[in-house]
């Protein structure tokens, strides 16, 4: 969220920030309540003021009441005016209250729904961190599929080598699970990887696969398909490179031997 946030604040919210000074998040006066995002920020107009950001999964029927008690508790901590903004990135359309309307108390925070954002909002910036969100983003009726694999083919073009690739596309895997996208995204790979040449494909490297997963198959007794495989390959790449795990805690990490391990490393070092 730290490196995505401020593609959000430029082109979700409008907000052109010309200098930012992070804020610690938690905040205590009589109580304690820690922040998902808070900054002291400077507009291109010259004003200053806080930017508060809180993100929601699903909705809360008090998130006002939580708004509200941030709000005036960074208020008087910091004596500045503060701009306070919800970014819903559940699945289904959020219908959390936004006003607290009550004799002599009125108050509203901004809420952003991402799901009634378009997609290209997101797909069109350079930045592949900031193209992962475009599956949280609104279809617009296109076949969602074909989302993803726009979404796949612009994130590794984007990115920075296979290592920086193989991440952001883990990332993808995650996030996929707010939208219930796991088995399209599994098609979508398997589309997208003729776009690309084999040894440089970071999640489908058929040719070094087909004898690890032969071998391992024979070796184990858990039942697993051939598409559980190759993402347990995928996860053991990725903590060989990023990571200095020995083979036994990979292994356990992961849910292979560690001979499977142990020979995808020596693959992965000879190449």
């Amino acid at each position: 969220m730290q490196s995505i946030l401020p593609g959000i604040i430029e082109k979700v919210l409008g907000i052109n920030i010309k200098e930012r000074v992070d804020l610690p998040h938690k905040v205590q006066v009589t109580q304690e309540r820690e922040a998902d995002w808070l900054s002291i920020i400077n507009d291109e107009n010259g004003h200053t003021s806080i930017l508060h950001l809180e993100t929601q999964t699903r909705d809360d029927e008090l998130m006002p009441y939580r708004m509200l008690e941030y709000r005036v508790m960074v208020e008087r901590t910091y004596r500045l005016p503060v701009k306070q903004y919800v970014l819903y990135l559940g699945e289904e359309r959020s219908r959390m209250p936004t006003v607290i309307s009550s004799p002599g108390l009125y108050f509203e925070y901004t809420l952003i729904d991402f799901s009634t954002l378009s997609y290209r909002l997101f797909l069109s910036s350079k930045k592949p961190e900031e193209k992962l969100l475009a599956i949280l983003a609104d279809f617009e009726g296109d076949d969602p599929e074909q989302v993803l694999q726009s979404v796949i083919v612009q994130v590794i073009n984007a990115s920075d080598g296979s290592l920086s690739a193989n991440r952001y596309l883990q990332q993808l895997r995650i996030i996929i699970q707010l939208r219930r996208l796991a088995i399209k995204f599994d098609k979508a790979m398997e589309s997208v990887a003729s776009f690309f040449k084999e040894e440089n494909d970071p999640f489908y490297i058929k040719g070094e696969r087909k004898g690890l997963i032969k071998g391992e198959r024979r070796g184990l007794e858990r039942g697993m398909t051939k598409k559980e495989l190759e993402k347990n390959l995928a996860f053991t790449q990725s903590l060989i490179r990023e990571t200095e795990f020995d083979n036994a805690k990979i292994a356990g990490l992961v849910g292979v031997t560690e001979t499977f391990v142990s020979k995808v490393r020596k693959q992965m070092q000879a190449t």
